[in-house]
């Protein structure tokens, strides 16, 4: 029976950033238009009312204004190509004497309604001739008017407004007589000019711009993080916790936060990078059993800073040794951790924590702070598996826990390494919103239900969904596929298809569906309803692809099912990171009956490549697929609520149905590749929780 649970929010108020709006282009050039020639500094006053209501003398006038030859051509383009009589010439050079020396631009206005025809037509050409003459007169002695033009200031502008006055009737008159497109033409002409004056007076006038100062990013205020785990991308990898703890530092980055990894030097690590890598200091771990040689060495690989903790005895195998040992593995990485975080060169005020495997950090940093009296830095542990706890006999807890910390922790049970992170942590997030809820209750609480509601009480329970690495993820750019394609361009998703059907020795039929299955072969991964599933499925037209290992009986179901439909399912037992970059690309639809799934980072992969995902409703399945609705053509896969047979079955049948449907297909498919999984927003989100500390 699924419960409803409503995903917990937390309000973050964020800061607005205010732009400062700049000063409008047009009102800057139209003001340094009206600049007479012989002031270059001092602004000329012109009566708004007038230029709305401008007749064709005023169109003189402010033509007359030019302050350089070039407008004055400009506006002899436009201008009706008559020659202007000798007496309308020598009229038009007495006002430009007065222009120069009172530095006034007004012409006098028409006396008779009869002529304002034949002078809107001649006024471009009168306005030549002044403009030659003021520039000629003013050009050489530009220099020695500067000094002069403060005195007439107020002379100029009295004026300005003077022939103002006088020529608002004279303009008012014309405006009724003279036909409309007399007046329009020069109007259009004259911003240009007045734009190409100020293009040429730009030099001159303008300062030297301020230098800009870029803004700091957003969280740079936050202090250093250094997170800890037992593996991360792409240096070592098993599953999804890898993806995160490798995506995480590279997108704080871009947020301002230096964040840092800290993992075991595992076997294949140490092979890669052998001589990249640079030696800080070792030193004899203490309080474990017994006292074993660390090293702490160095990387940057790729803008991130990796610390690696060296030992061959407990890091020179596999990632997870299984076992009792695996709990001393990482009882020692954890003392280890806590010995060198004084001596590094970096000093973290918040520790992150990934998983059981380095749960007892907060633990032990507390409980040092509290012996030595100082202030310990911030810590926050990530679940991404509740089911995986580290909970080890009476033996180990009495060898990982020393004297001095057993009086600090005597109630926390700290032979359960997770519980003992979750009881002392400054903050605890899981690895999506719905997930944070179920765990909180019986059914999905691995005996921590009460602990876990505990912490959601007092505030320091976060679910922070997981994003994708979408620079990693991207079948435009992947360079591991035959070709590529989007989300407009799906036709190289097709070729991968035939490609991988050749590759894995299936049917080459590319238009059956192919359904596809990637990652840990366990019970919580539903294996349980697939053979079922496969044997409904097969007869109906469709293949399958798996790839994963996992438990060797679930490895042994998956290879007798490609025994028993040969051409139809391909299992490849184990991991090929390659190969499953082409299933993504190939597929059509993505299995995924999780029993219960804290994020899952696999359906949010198949939908970034175009492939349908059918899941159970579950955990973070729910955060990320919209179920198709029939109705309203919303949605990007399908989904089934009880965690059965029957039902996983039915939503399958549904998924083929629309399979025959190419434009139902083509929309949902559509739907998936524009949803946005990108870790921008999951990065953004953890500095936040980050600063909920400070």
């Amino acid at each position: 029976m699924t419960e409803s649970k409503t995903p917990s929010k937390r309000t973050t108020t964020k800061k607005g950033v205010a732009s400062a709006e700049k000063p409008s282009a047009t009102a800057t050039t139209a003001a340094a238009a009206a600049t007479p020639a012989s002031v270059e500094k001092e602004p000329a006053t012109v009566s708004n009312a007038a230029k709305a209501t401008s007749a064709p003398a005023e169109q003189k006038a402010s033509a007359e204004k030019a302050p350089v030859a070039k407008a004055a051509e400009a506006e002899k383009a436009a201008a009706p190509a008559k020659e202007p009589a000798a007496e309308e010439v020598a009229a038009a050079k007495a006002p430009a004497k007065r222009a120069t020396a009172k530095k006034t631009t007004k012409a006098p206005a028409k006396k008779t309604a009869a002529k304002k025809t034949t002078a809107a037509k001649t006024a471009a050409s009168k306005t030549v001739a002044a403009a030659e003459a003021a520039e000629e007169a003013s050009a050489p002695k530009k220099a020695a008017a500067k000094p002069a033009a403060r005195k007439t200031t107020t002379r100029s502008t009295t004026t300005r407004k003077t022939a103002a006055k006088k020529a608002a009737p004279t303009a008012k008159a014309a405006e009724e007589t003279k036909p409309a497109e007399t007046k329009a033409a020069p109007a259009v002409e004259a911003a240009p000019a007045a734009q190409a004056a100020e293009e040429a007076k730009a030099p001159e006038a303008s300062a030297e711009p301020a230098p800009v100062v870029a803004a700091a990013p957003e969280f740079a205020d936050l202090p250093p993080v250094l997170i800890v785990a037992a593996e991360c991308a792409p240096l070592a990898k098993t599953g999804g916790l890898a993806d995160v703890v490798g995506a995480l530092p590279k997108y704080l980055a871009k947020l301002g936060v230096d964040a840092r990894v800290i993992m075991p030097l595992h076997r294949d690590i140490k092979a890669r990078f052998r001589y990249e890598t640079t030696h800080l200091f070792d030193y004899n771990a203490s309080g474990v059993w017994p006292s074993r040689f660390v090293g702490i060495e160095k990387l940057e690989h790729e803008g991130v800073t990796y610390y690696f903790v060296d030992n061959e005895y407990y890091f020179g195998g596999d990632i997870y040794s299984g076992g009792n040992f695996e709990g001393q593995q990482y009882g020692f990485f954890v003392q280890a951790v806590c010995d060198a975080l004084p001596n590094l060169d970096f000093n973290p005020g918040i520790v992150h924590c990934n998983d059981w495997h380095t749960a007892l950090i907060p633990f032990k940093i507390k409980a040092r702070a509290k012996r030595e009296g100082s202030w310990p830095p911030a810590t926050v542990l990530t679940i991404h598996n509740l089911a995986f706890q580290g909970t080890f006999g009476d033996d180990l807890e009495s060898k990982l826990i020393g004297d001095d910390e057993r009086a600090f922790a005597w109630d926390l049970g700290c032979w359960n390494m997770l519980k003992a992170g979750i009881d002392v942590s400054d903050r605890v997030n899981t690895v999506s919103t719905t997930y944070a809820n179920e765990i909180c209750t019986p059914a999905f609480g691995e005996g921590l239900q009460n602990d876990l509601a505990h912490v959601r009480d007092e505030g320091r329970l976060w679910g922070i969904l997981n994003g994708i690495d979408t620079d990693v993820w991207n079948p435009q750019t992947d360079p591991c596929l035959p070709a590529r394609f989007s989300a407009d361009d799906m036709a190289g998703k097709r070729e991968c298809k035939r490609e991988l059907l050749a590759e894995l020795g299936l049917d080459d039929d590319v238009d059956a569906p192919l359904i596809a299955m990637v990652g840990r072969l366990t019970p919580q991964k539903g294996l349980e309803l697939v053979p079922g599933i496969v044997d409904s499925l097969v007869p109906m037209g469709a293949k399958f692809v798996i790839l994963g290992s996992g438990y060797p009986e679930l490895e042994w179901q998956m290879r007798e099912l490609e025994g028993r439909y040969k051409g139809r399912v391909c299992s490849y037992i184990g991991y090929n990171g390659d190969l499953s970059h082409r299933i993504y690309a190939a597929s059509d639809f993505f299995l995924m009956p999780s029993a219960f799934e804290p994020c899952g980072i696999s359906q949010m992969i198949a939908m970034r490549y175009g492939s349908l995902p059918i899941v159970h409703e579950t955990g973070g399945l729910v955060d990320t697929v919209e179920p198709y609705n029939q109705f309203t053509g919303e949605g990007c896969g399908f989904s089934f609520a009880r965690f059965d047979f029957w039902d996983a079955v039915e939503a399958c049948k549904r998924a083929l149905e629309i399979y025959g449907d190419t434009a139902i297909m083509r929309r949902l498919t559509s739907n998936a590749m524009e949803r946005d999984f990108g870790f921008d927003r999951c990065a953004r989100m953890y500095a936040e929780m980050y600063r909920s500390m400070m």
